[in-house]
């Protein structure tokens, strides 16, 4: 099977180890041609591509990025006889699937690891636990791993969203024991420290039974844990009760774990973030999740932002200044007296800067509560239209419901399908010949929410090589 561009590149690799089918990437941020080769040998043009070649940070890199080549290094970790083949520009991969082997024969998931894997720099510890959750499923034997690396930062989820919602989902959804999947954080960190580490135990199973989530209840409580690192506890109260002001218009039982800093821990921890996450619980035990991270990267990003909008909003009150001084001068041009003008446009400078100054230190000051009223504003937009699942986490049931036996329907219901999920859906055809129905259901006159529905193949773990 082949397949193009670095988009959903987990997706292809979870997967082709399921299903045990090779598969080869192509034009993987393949290199732009030069423009000398295209034919244009103007001095000129060339002048310019080289100095977009030493201007512009993306153009050179391209091929394989070091996140991408460590989820290959851990397919290798755990699986045995996997080919994988990279070409010299790093943008054609082939892929053959081995044996899915795991890497421990214990079944208490309290037992020390055996296996330690550093994540790098690029993307967080989640980003490797979602690829792991996908696939260690269908293994041999359980895994049990300790993940090095980024526990919370501005692109991905942090881990104990991550932790919550995956382990509620194997435990109420797929009727699953406690201890099938055990996440236990050891330690919290962010960029550039990337000192975080994680323990991950993860069973198997033989088969998965079809299940129905289109009941999902009314939210009846929101839950939360916040953790402040190296940051004053004033911030952290802030962005904590303008969260909880928001929520408390929708429902009274809001309950939020303020976590400890473990200074055994964190002695040698120089990051400073505050991570908070919330979560909605229905009665029909369906939850939602909404999570942000605030580190030094993300708050000077937010700043930038900010006073962008301000320099944009005071040259646009300048252009507006100046049009009022040229039409005052062409409705006062009979007048002698030259100081009318120049005193009417530097009091209106003036009280500009004085109200620009005065928004300069509200945004200093109120930044975090503005983070709590967004927060609140992304849990909200997660309950609305009660889907089954989790927006993020969409890819849980549409993955394991393609697998589960051909007994009965699986049934979810969205009220929104993310691109993601779509792709996904395309990838289950090709690769196992499923097909969804998806219905589309009107809740309301303006609010509409898609049933999906699809019959399993019957996936069973044989733990062999080709299917």
């Amino acid at each position: 099977m082949e397949f193009y561009g670095s988009n959903f590149f987990r997706l292809r690799l979870a997967l082709s180890l399921i299903s045990g089918k090779a598969i080869t990437i192509k034009n993987i941020r393949k290199k732009r041609k030069s423009i000398i080769k295209n034919g244009m040998n103007n001095e000129m043009d060339i002048q310019e591509e080289l100095r977009k070649n030493k201007d512009g940070d993306n153009y050179n890199k391209y091929g394989l990025k070091e996140y991408e080549a460590k989820i290959l290094k851990l397919i290798d970790k755990l699986c045995d006889n996997t080919t994988i083949k990279i070409n010299e520009e790093g943008d054609e991969l082939y892929f053959e699937p081995g044996y899915l082997i795991g890497n421990t024969n214990e079944e208490d998931s309290r037992n020390m690891y055996n296996m330690t894997f550093h994540c790098g720099k690029e993307r967080s510890i989640t980003y490797y636990l979602e690829f792991l959750i996908m696939i260690v499923l269908f293994f041999k034997n359980p895994v049990n791993i300790l993940l090095k690396g980024i526990t919370d930062d501005y692109i991905d989820n942090n881990v104990y969203t991550c932790k919550i919602i995956c382990e509620h989902f194997f435990k109420e959804i797929l009727k699953l024991n406690e201890d099938f999947l055990y996440i236990n954080i050891l330690k919290r960190s962010t960029k550039p420290e990337c000192s975080g580490e994680v323990h991950f135990f993860m069973r198997n199973i033989k088969k998965i039974n079809p299940f129905d989530i289109t009941n999902v209840g009314v939210v009846n409580k929101i839950s939360g844990s916040i953790l402040s690192n190296n940051i004053s506890l004033m911030f952290r109260n802030k962005i904590m009760n303008f969260a909880k002001k928001q929520l408390y218009h929708f429902t009274p039982y809001i309950n939020i774990d303020v976590q400890k800093e473990d200074d055994k821990k964190n002695k040698n921890i120089n990051s400073h973030f505050i991570s908070f996450s919330l979560f909605a619980h229905t009665k029909c035990n369906c939850i939602y999740a909404a999570d942000i991270c605030v580190d030094e990267l993300f708050l000077k990003k937010l700043k930038e932002g900010i006073n962008h909008r301000d320099k944009h909003e005071h040259m646009q009150d300048s252009s507006n200044i100046l049009e009022d001084k040229q039409h005052y001068m062409n409705g006062n041009y009979h007048t002698n007296d030259e100081n009318i003008v120049p005193s009417y446009t530097q009091k209106d400078q003036q009280n500009n800067i004085i109200t620009k100054h005065i928004n300069n230190n509200l945004h200093d000051v109120d930044i975090y509560e503005r983070l709590g009223f967004f927060i609140s504003l992304k849990m909200i937009n997660q309950i609305k239209g009660l889907s089954s699942v989790d927006t993020n986490y969409q890819w849980l049931p549409l993955l394991y419901m393609a697998l589960a036996t051909d007994t009965s329907v699986s049934k979810i219901t969205l009220s929104i399908i993310k691109p993601y999920s779509i792709t996904l859906i395309r990838l289950l055809r090709d690769f196992f010949n499923v097909v969804f129905k998806i219905e589309k259901v009107q809740k309301s006159p303006i609010h509409y929410s898609y049933l999906i529905q699809c019959v399993g193949i019957g996936y069973q773990n044989i733990f062999k090589k080709t299917f």
